[in-house]
């Protein structure tokens, strides 16, 4: 009776460590792009508030699987030239995405977001750049 008892415990301890691995192998076969990116450079930002710092390094952090933080800086380096009005979407990131952005002192996108038109208010998938 032990026997078939210590059977039955290993075989069942294997089922589970079996469907473990199987999880956290299905869950690493989609490349990892949520968090902080490398800082990117590109056009000259000026706060819109006094002491009115000016800076060219953008701090973008990506969410989901949808875009690289590659891809995210391409898109920021184009965005931050592009006069912007404060919660308007504009035009200039991946298709079939929306971006918004608030406007430094001259009217250029300082900081902002892009995320996928079809993700609604808590979107999965996402890029964000601020002043760095």
């Amino acid at each position: 009776m032990k026997h078939t008892l210590r059977i039955a415990a290993l075989t069942a301890i294997t089922a589970v460590m079996l469907a473990l691995a199987g999880m956290a192998s299905g869950s690493t076969s989609v490349p990892a792009t949520s968090g902080k990116c490398p800082i990117v450079t590109g056009h000259k930002w000026i706060l819109p508030y006094a002491p009115y710092t000016s800076g060219t390094q953008y701090d973008l952090s990506v969410h989901g699987n949808k875009i690289t933080c590659k891809q995210a800086a391409g898109y920021v380096k184009k965005l931050v030239t592009q006069h912007v009005h404060t919660g308007v979407a504009f035009s200039g990131g991946p298709s079939g995405w929306t971006c918004k952005a608030s406007p430094s002192k001259v009217g250029l996108a300082y900081f902002g977001t892009c995320q996928p038109k079809s993700e609604g208010f808590l979107p999965a998938d996402y890029f964000a750049w601020t002043v760095g």
